[in-house]
């Protein structure tokens, strides 16, 4: 399909967590949604550690969000410098990838509130 052909009114959802075969599948996923028009919906989750029995101490400067975060704006670069006019809605997510996922993957008018 050209860029003609396409008809822009599309979503690709992909979900990275900054392993190199995830970020194989935002590749692609770039591509796809350029090819078609589409826009590029990237996911990326965080969980606090869980533990069970003992309390686990964490540093007081530890931030999974914030880290995941910045892992995902150094994916965004990569992103919009081989793709400069997509459309992309990136999300970083509190929760496990699996629900995110599939949540942000519905349709909006299909998302439960």
């Amino acid at each position: 399909m050209t860029p003609e052909q396409a008809t822009g009114t599309g979503r690709i959802v992909v979900g990275i967590d900054g392993s190199p075969s995830s970020l194989d599948a935002l590749a692609w996923a770039a591509r796809q949604a350029d090819l078609t028009g589409s826009s590029l919906e990237i996911i990326m989750t965080w969980e606090w550690p869980s533990s069970y029995g003992w309390a686990v101490a964490f540093p007081s400067d530890f931030d999974p969000e914030k880290d995941v975060r910045h892992a995902l704006e150094s994916a965004l670069e990569v992103v919009r410098a081989e793709h400069p006019g997509l459309g992309i809605d990136p999300h970083v997510v509190n929760g496990h990838p699996a629900p995110a996922a599939t949540y942000r993957g519905r349709p909006p008018h299909r998302r439960a509130p």
